[in-house]
């Protein structure tokens, strides 16, 4: 399970939390991620909650076996 990512946009988000091609995005937010449109719903969640936290936490692993961790403010 888990979603690949396939390009990183430089001056995106992610490549900003150092998030690189090749991540395999398995939980965001404690929740599974099977699907892009599982990642949609996350960033969905986020974006319409009322909690002014608006964070994504991104655990996954690289094809080379190493997990990692990532914490994304969506409001930077």
């Amino acid at each position: 399970s888990g979603i690949h990512v396939i390009q990183v946009n430089k001056n995106g988000k992610f490549a900003k939390h150092g998030i690189q091609k090749g991540f395999i995005i398995l939980r965001v937010n404690n929740k599974n991620i099977r699907q892009v449109s599982d990642l949609e719903d996350a960033l969905k969640e986020v974006n319409n909650s009322a909690n002014t936290d608006n964070a994504l936490f991104i655990s996954g692993i690289y094809p080379n076996g190493k997990s990692a961790y990532y914490a994304i403010n969506l409001q930077d």
